[in-house]
């Protein structure tokens, strides 16, 4: 036995592409430069008796180290000369027929030698394996052929380049390589023999690339948004490479650019989140010229300016009042070096004690009171105060901020926000010259405040602004997250942008906003009265209770009153003050019309007028159909409705059914459906003999289930029964089945007789006399994989028409909507769903 000799480096160059056998094609995909493609695909080869063998994976293998390959066989001879004994050897090499005309010449049953027509990789129980014969009982543990000469195992095989069983040197770079089946134990049995060639993986010659990301423009103002569309831009060297640039947030991609002139830009919106971005390219060249590429991590910082408590929007006001007071600092900015803000009010509600010189500290402080403020609050508890006035800060010659007409929003979980109309400006001569706004901007928030009123309906509440947590960590500063809310902080100009967040300094403290007081009372506002819901038509024979309803809206809640419209005017009707309105129907009120007047101290408002008709006579007839349901052609994945008109008193049970194509029995579709009076529609008008009419709607979407099938409704009340016309569906669309097609390949014959007069090779490394050799290619020791692999289990086979067992309900139609059935009158349908008794 030879041991392996060290492997010399990997070469570059074409793969031997000759065929040997049945091969797969390779296909080679795009890799970078420090990958390769993953090995895949299969192949197949076919020795001189038709015995198969084939080979997973067979493509791309790995050049350098050891690869496992699954091997499966078929049509193997199970025997040698009707003897068990032996089995085939599973080796990995090359081979060279002795005749090139004939590719199987190599096998050692055509008079192939090892070391001339056949060589392989040495290393028994590593690189070589066998299979055995069924009954040969000399390699316990590796798998054995089935009756039939199938099989299954694992074969191990070392790197493109290795030194051979016979000391040479293989390259399978230069030589096609694959997997060797011969007759084991020096036999020679054609019946066992096959080439099956693979290859692997080849280095590019292609010239390396580098991508790299620009570094983010760096200005006075942020210019990277959560949400808004920013530019990304990568260069890619050697510039003569073309391609594709893809850019990743992390690992989501944002988008990809093209490469021209070696750069590539991208304009995006798809941040994955705000605070610092890892920003990463990977080139894609689009020719075998250039490798691809992947750059380094290049860190962007997007700014999110939403705030950290959710918009509060103020609904229809339900109560407001007069003289809020907001006492706040705004900001406090302070240092030991001389930095501090100056305060001042300007103009409106607004007030703040006089600076006291020589103390900064109480200075920068101070609290400018915000007065007369107007709270409005809605039904959610959401209330908004406004004050009039504008309040500015200042921080020497250079800095002004003004915040005019401030409001305070919170909701009723005491979370909230305060928003000014923010101006202002830094200018230094000759260094800086930037306006702020004007523009409606968010300065603070604030969470869990304590909005209980008292008994007198005040509420007051000191909270501190948020300071932690109001921006994405490392937005402003490395691993902080303490910040003025970004929508102001952005604004700022970036030489003095620090007064507004932390920066990790003992100074932070000085910086963080200092608690405010708000203080506000509403009172309850009377709102008009509105009509929610208008009463509707009703349809009732004589003696049928009816019940006429509304739905009204107001504050303080309205009190109603119905009315009847009598010789032109509308006439109270005595004792109907709520939401609905009972009677029996009598024949003298056909025609009549009733509306409903809701009225409270800030107004009245009158429903539109519902008309109640009462026929002639109570009617009891048995249901009958008017309008049958008409054929209909449509396309798979369109929306189908059917569509019939019923009478009968009382009102029919309504039932859809389905004759599927080729079946014999009609099958019940969705629920069943009836109606009663109090569902007449606004406007509707009976039958000549009094009767109501009802409108029924099949609605479904095409598939192939319900191709030719028919529907119709059937119909029964305690007189009778009624059944429509049959409605057929044709769907125009439907695919063709193809005849499945004979396969024409004459499959390999697995009895092929192997030749019992074949000598055994006095060449074979192995003494054939010698029922088990120690230095046997297959070491008896190392145990292999034994047996195939469990057959999958069947998938659940359909009905034979290519259908779900039928369960009573149609096929294909669980996805039906039922829309009901409907009172048919004045072009108004009503749907109902279920039963209503």
């Amino acid at each position: 036995m030879f041991e392996m000799a060290q492997r010399p480096p990997r070469r570059t160059g074409a793969k031997a592409l000759a065929a040997l056998g049945t091969a797969a094609v390779m296909t080679v995909g795009f890799a970078m430069p420090a990958a390769v493609a993953d090995p895949s695909g299969s192949s197949t080869g076919t020795g001189p008796s038709g015995a198969q063998v084939n080979v997973a994976p067979g493509e791309n293998l790995v050049a350098d180290g050891d690869s496992t390959l699954s091997l499966t066989g078929s049509g193997f001879a199970t025997s040698n000369n009707g003897s068990s004994f032996g089995g085939a050897y599973l080796l990995f090499g090359v081979v060279t027929p002795k005749d090139a005309s004939d590719e199987h010449s190599w096998t050692p049953s055509a008079g192939g030698l090892i070391g001339q027509n056949y060589d392989y990789a040495p290393g028994a129980g590593l690189y070589q394996s066998m299979v055995s014969y069924p009954g040969n009982t000399t390699e316990p543990g590796l798998p054995t052929m089935d009756a039939d000469g199938n099989w299954s195992a694992e074969l191990t095989i070392p790197g493109a380049v290795f030194e051979s069983q016979m000391g040479n040197e293989i390259d399978c770079f230069v030589d096609q390589c694959g997997v060797i089946t011969i007759g084991a134990h020096g036999q020679r049995n054609a019946g066992v023999e096959a080439f099956v060639p693979v290859t692997f993986e080849e280095e590019s010659t292609a010239v390396e690339t580098t991508v790299t990301v620009a570094p983010q423009p760096v200005g006075d103002f942020p210019t990277y948004f959560l949400g808004e569309e920013e530019s990304l831009t990568a260069s890619v060297s050697p510039a003569e490479a073309t391609g594709s640039v893809e850019f990743f947030d992390g690992d989501t991609s944002l988008g990809t650019a093209e490469v021209a002139d070696g750069e590539a830009t991208l304009t995006t919106d798809a941040w994955v989140a705000g605070g610092p971005r890892a920003i990463t390219a990977q080139f894609t060249s689009d020719s075998e010229q250039f490798l691809g590429s992947e750059s380094s991590s290049r860190s962007y910082v997007v700014v999110d300016l939403a705030r950290s408590i959710a918009d509060i929007e103020l609904g229809a006001t339900v109560a407001e009042g007069e003289g809020a007071q907001l006492d706040w600092t705004i900001a406090n900015m302070y240092n030991t070096v001389g930095y501090w803000f100056d305060k001042e009010a300007i103009d409106g509600n607004v007030s703040v004690p006089e600076t006291v010189p020589g103390e900064p500290y109480e200075n920068t402080n101070r609290l400018f009171t915000f007065s007369e403020g107007i709270a409005q609050q809605d039904a959610d508890g959401n209330t908004v105060i406004s004050f009039e006035g504008t309040a500015r800060i200042t921080s020497g010659s250079a800095n002004q901020w003004n915040f005019k007409d401030v409001q305070v929003h919170v909701n009723a979980a005491g979370d909230g926000y305060i928003t000014a109309d923010f101006s202002g400006y830094f200018t230094v001569e000759g260094m800086a010259d930037y306006q702020y706004g004007p523009g409606r901007t968010t300065i603070a928030t604030f969470s869990g405040a304590d909005v209980t009123a008292d008994e007198n309906g005040q509420v007051s509440f000191e909270i501190a602004p948020n300071w932690e947590g109001e921006t994405d960590e490392g937005t402003w500063a490395g691993g902080i997250d303490a910040s003025y809310p970004n929508e102001f902080t952005a604004q700022i100009y970036s030489g003095v942008r620090s007064f507004f967040y932390g920066s990790g300094s003992s100074g932070d403290q000085y910086k963080k906003p200092r608690p405010f007081t708000l203080s506000y009372s509403t009172e309850e506002v009377a709102i008009a009265p509105s009509i929610v819901t208008d009463p509707a038509d009703v349809v009732a024979a004589p003696g049928e209770d009816v019940e006429l309803s509304a739905e009204v809206a107001g504050s303080p809640e309205p009190t109603v009153q119905w009315q009847q419209l009598t010789d032109g005017e509308w006439v109270d009707v005595d004792g109907a003050t709520s939401t609905t309105y009972a009677f029996t129907a009598a024949a003298e009120q056909d025609g009549a019309q009733f509306r409903i007047v809701a009225t409270n101290e800030a107004g009245s408002a009158e429903s539109a007028a519902a008309t109640v008709t009462v026929t002639s006579a109570a009617v009891e007839a048995a249901p009958e159909v008017i309008s049958h349901p008409e054929d209909v052609t449509a396309k798979l994945g369109e929306r189908v409705t059917l569509e019939t008109i019923v009478t009968g008193s009382p009102a029919p049970v309504a039932q859809w059914q389905m004759l599927a194509a080729g079946a014999d029995e009609w099958v019940n579709v969705g629920e069943e459906l009836r109606l009663d009076q109090a569902d007449t529609a606004r406007g509707a008008q009976p039958t000549a003999d009094g009767l109501p009419q009802y409108i029924a709607t099949l609605s479904f979407t095409v598939d192939e289930s319900v191709a030719d099938a028919q529907f119709r409704i059937s119909l029964v009340n305690e007189f009778g029964e009624a059944v429509s016309d049959a409605a057929t569906l044709t769907v125009s669309d439907l695919p063709v089945d193809p005849t499945d097609p004979v396969d024409p390949t004459d499959p390999v014959d697995p009895t092929d007789p192997v030749d019992p007069t074949d000598p055994v090779d006095p060449t074979d490394p192995v003494d054939p006399t010698d029922p088990v050799e120690p230095t046997d290619p297959v070491d008896p020791g190392n145990p292999g994989e034994s047996g195939g692999p469990t057959d999958a289990p069947a998938p659940t086979s359909p009905d034979a028409d290519g259908k779900l067992p039928n369960t009573g309900v149609a096929p294909g139609l669980l996805a039906i909507a039922l829309a009901g059935m409907m009172l048919v009158g004045g072009g108004v349908l009503f749907a109902r769903r279920g039963r209503t008794q």
